[in-house]
């Protein structure tokens, strides 16, 4: 399977293909520090270049979107499936922090999970959440995720799993 480069649209939000041309987009949205703090793979301070480079040449990030919402499609975070060190796939989000409360992350992440399957994604996707992200644990609750110790999250994680 490669990079998933078609655009999602589901009720209030819309996923486009993350490029090159969103570095500016992605600085903003991750300006403020508290968005990391649940996120120990995303070294502080962000550093938007390095993160977006990564994020476009890792060539088994299936699905790396930007998140938009409402018809003028704002953007407003990033949702992502990938695989991890040891090539599980993880689904990851973020929305930047003035966005936060509104099921946004629960209705980006649902999108990012159709879009995958959408495009013939099969396996299990788990999703890590530090213990105090209660937000996070919500949203992959609500979404059929339960938890496990089936695969290795980062440290101090808790681990969860989707299976389509």
């Amino acid at each position: 399977m490669g990079v998933i480069q078609a655009c999602a649209a589901l009720d209030q939000i819309c996923l486009t293909p993350m490029e090159a041309d969103d570095l500016h987009t992605i600085a903003h949205l991750g300006r403020h520090r508290e968005i990391f703090q649940h996120v120990p793979q995303i070294p502080q301070p962000f550093d938007a270049h390095a993160w977006c480079s990564k994020a476009i040449d890792n060539g088994e990030n299936y699905v790396r979107h930007i998140v938009r919402v409402g018809p003028a499609r704002v953007p407003v975070g990033y949702v992502q499936i990938c695989r991890r060190n040891n090539c599980d796939l993880e689904l990851g989000y973020w929305l930047g922090k003035d966005y936060w409360g509104n099921g946004i992350g629960f209705a980006a992440a649902g999108a990012a999970l159709v879009l995958f399957v959408t495009a013939g994604g099969q396996p299990k996707i788990f999703a890590a959440t530090t213990p105090d992200n209660v937000a996070s644990r919500r949203i992959l609750t609500k979404l059929g995720f339960k938890e496990t110790n089936l695969s290795e999250p980062p440290e101090g994680m808790i681990d969860h799993m989707w299976e389509p």
